[in-house]
């Protein structure tokens, strides 16, 4: 795929882990509209916060809601021009020669986190 001439974005793990979503922010938006999707919400990511907190994340990491954001709005990250080559095992790396991909590198947390928290629960 990376050789078909297509444009690609990858927004890699290295990417993803710095869109954390601090427990505190999300508790905070879901106490404005309390209610069974609140719920819902707050029991959904139970998990998450609890699997980030037990590798000493401090906050949950937003791997899908990034890679999504990322498609609807581009400039949430910075990006890198790279060649990427894609080894038999499956093992990805950088590799000399013209880029044949976009790769995303400093995220706007803020940014990110904010508009997230606005679609779960708009503030109006």
């Amino acid at each position: 795929m990376l050789e078909a001439g297509l444009p690609i974005d990858l927004v890699s793990l290295d990417a993803t882990r710095q869109a954390l979503l601090p427990r505190g922010d999300l508790e905070a938006t879901l106490a404005r509209r309390p209610g069974p999707f609140a719920t819902r919400c707050a029991a959904f990511t139970l998990r998450g916060f609890s699997m980030d907190a037990a590798r000493g994340t401090p906050g949950m990491v937003l791997h899908d809601p990034l890679a999504v954001a990322v498609a609807l709005d581009p400039t949430l990250v910075t990006w890198d021009e790279a060649r990427i080559a894609v080894a038999a095992d499956g093992t990805s790396r950088r590799a000399p020669g013209a880029p044949n991909c976009r790769v995303a590198g400093v995220v706007d947390v803020k940014r990110v986190v904010g508009n997230l928290l606005e679609r779960l629960c708009p503030a109006s």
